[in-house]
């Protein structure tokens, strides 16, 4: 079985004729090729019955995989998103285990796999976090962002790894590609450990590639340096010149993410703003209630004047407060209190009557 010329169809074809006679390597390598094969193309593999088929085969057996095999596994179908809890189940309860056979890349494709799936397995992170540090001088620098990343994601607190891996990856910013560097500066920020020295070194390494970061990049860098109060303004702005001219390939979150990190790491950029409020404003029907809260709170806060997009949020908002939490609630009321919109009667009788 080669990737050359191999489709998704083509392997799940093989699988449904040859399955039976497949070994833990032969299930495990399909797995991941269908995985990547699928990757810019129409099938729909969440839907093949013959995946379900697959994961189930892979559960079966999945006591004969190797590391790897069960690494790559967990990786295929969290890259293929497809729902396989039975599988995941049976994963976590092999590696567990058998960790220590598991080399560096293996330790972090399954924790970023079982973070990128959203399943929770709180005992194979702890036996991950025990294995990986022993090894992070043998971890490559995708592999520290990956695992930092994944810990994040799934939101379990290991502070000794995270300054272990902080160390090892302060000296090595230089090789680490876009995405790493950003997913890093996320995942510290969003586990809320300190981290002078790696955010200095990532900010370093950061200002050279921005023309290479892409949107989301972009918008979880300055976020995650707002988050850790870690102030660059130099890279603040490099990233408000490079941004700009990209808004329209920002997602929602992303906007409102990179107007909420310039708002509360206080710095000027209202080129970057009058961009962002020109951006949003026809597409508030897309943004989440936080995302909603954070933009109106950000301009309000770095003093910008765009009565356009605070009537459209207004217009927004209105008919979703019952979606809005009570931080969210505050922010949006303190927001347009704060900007001085007095022309938004429906939006502040609506919070009274939710509220």
């Amino acid at each position: 079985m080669t990737d050359r010329g191999a489709t998704p169809e083509t392997i799940l074809s093989l699988f449904a004729v040859r399955g039976v006679n497949f070994n833990a390597r032969n299930l495990a390598t399909a797995a991941h090729r269908v995985a990547k094969t699928s990757r810019g193309r129409n099938h729909d593999v969440q839907r093949d019955r013959r995946v379900m088929a697959l994961a189930d085969a892979c559960r079966r057996r999945i006591r004969e995989f190797n590391p790897q095999a069960l690494a790559n596994t967990a990786w295929a179908f969290s890259t293929a998103r497809i729902e396989a809890p039975k599988l995941f189940a049976a994963i976590a309860g092999t590696a567990s285990s058998r960790l220590g056979e598991f080399n560096p890349q293996d330790l972090a494709n399954a924790a970023w796999a079982f973070a990128t799936a959203r399943i929770e397995a709180p005992h194979l992170f702890a036996a991950i976090a025990g294995a990986a540090s022993s090894l992070l001088g043998e971890f490559n620098p995708q592999g520290l962002a990956n695992t930092v990343w994944a810990f994040a994601t799934a939101g379990i607190e290991v502070p000794e790894l995270f300054a272990a891996i902080a160390s090892a990856a302060s000296s090595l910013p230089g090789e680490f590609n876009p995405q790493g560097l950003a997913n890093t500066a996320w995942a510290f920020g969003k586990a809320r450990i300190e981290a002078p020295q790696l955010f200095a070194a990532i900010a370093g390494a950061a200002s050279s590639l921005l023309g290479e970061f892409n949107p989301q990049g972009l918008a979880n860098t300055v976020w995650a340096f707002a988050t850790a109060g870690i102030e660059v303004p130099e890279l603040f702005a490099a990233i408000a010149g490079t941004a700009s001219s990209r808004l329209g390939e920002f997602n929602p979150q992303a906007l409102a993410n990179t107007a909420w990190a310039f708002g509360k790491a206080r710095i000027e950029a209202p080129q970057l703003f009058a961009a962002i409020a020109g951006t949003a404003s026809s597409r508030l029907g897309e943004f989440k209630p936080q995302n909603l809260a954070n933009t109106a709170w950000a301009f309000a806060t770095a003093g910008i004047e765009a009565p356009k997009l605070f009537a459209a949020i207004a217009g927004a908002a209105s008919s979703r407060l019952g979606d809005f939490n009570p931080q969210n609630f505050a922010n949006t009321a303190w927001a347009f209190a704060t900007a001085g919109i007095e022309e938004a009667p429906q939006l502040f009788a609506a919070i009274a009557g939710t509220a």
